[in-house]
C-alpha cells in the first residue's frame, strides 16, 4: 500500500482549516463594514472579542484547527516519511478527517456542546489509535 494515500486525509484537513478561515474572514468583514470598526481598534483577541462577540464562534473553531489537528498531520508525516501504512492507519486517518469536520460543522452551526465534544472525544481517542498504530509498525519491523 502507498504511504501517498495518506497524504489525502492530510489535504481534507488543510481544506477544512481554510474553509473555516474563510468563514471567519468573511463574518469579520460583514462585521467590521457593518459596524464600520477601523482596523486599529481590534488589533488583539479580547478586542476583536468585545467588538466583534458574534464572530467569536469561528475564530474559535480556526484555532482549534491548529490544534489536535497538528498531532494528526505529524502522524501522517511519520508514517510516510517511515514508509508505515496499512489500512487500519488509513482508515483510522480518514475516521479522524470525518470527526473532525463534524465537529467543525456542529461548532459553527447550532454549536449543541454535547454533540461537539463527542466527536472531539472520538476523534481523540482515534488520534490514540493512529499514533499506536504508528508505534506498532515501528515496532513490527
Amino acid at each position: 500500500m502507498s504511504t501517498d494515500l495518506l497524504l489525502w486525509p492530510i489535504v481534507a484537513q488543510v481544506l477544512l482549516s481554510f474553509v473555516v478561515a474563510i468563514r471567519m474572514a468573511y463574518e469579520r468583514f460583514q462585521v467590521g463594514m457593518r459596524e464600520r470598526i477601523q482596523p486599529h481598534t481590534i488589533a488583539t483577541r479580547a478586542a476583536m472579542a468585545e467588538r466583534m462577540p458574534t464572530t467569536a464562534r469561528s475564530s474559535d473553531n480556526f484555532q482549534n484547527q491548529f490544534e489536535t489537528p497538528v498531532l494528526f498531520i505529524v502522524a501522517m508525516l511519520v508514517a510516510m516519511q517511515m514508509q508505515f501504512v496499512d489500512p487500519v492507519l488509513l482508515g483510522l486517518a480518514w475516521v479522524w478527517v470525518v470527526l473532525r469536520h463534524i465537529h467543525a460543522v456542529v461548532h459553527l452551526t447550532y454549536n449543541k456542546v454535547r454533540h461537539r465534544f463527542r466527536a472531539f472525544l472520538a476523534s481523540v481517542f482515534v488520534l490514540a489509535a493512529i499514533w499506536g498504530d504508528i508505534i506498532y509498525l515501528h515496532l513490527s519491523r
